[in-house]
């Protein structure tokens, strides 16, 4: 929760590919159930390499998924 996401990591983890995962990741953001802040620095240049992170908007639905699995 709150940590940089890897489309490629988690592809790897579903089982499918990474274009997939990154519309799923939209739809859930355009759903209003997540949402993506770019990580911040104060040397642009390591912003810009960083990827951004994902949060849930309401914190009892990620914890839904992680007492589950």
């Amino acid at each position: 929760m709150g940590s940089e996401i890897s489309y490629h990591e988690l592809a790897q983890i579903v089982g499918s590919d990474d274009k997939t995962v990154h519309k799923y990741i939209d739809l859930l953001e355009q759903a209003f159930v997540v949402f993506r802040l770019p990580a911040l620095n104060r040397n642009v240049r390591n912003e810009i390499k960083k990827g951004k992170k994902v949060y849930f908007y309401d914190c009892g639905i990620s914890q839904c998924y992680y007492w589950r699995f």
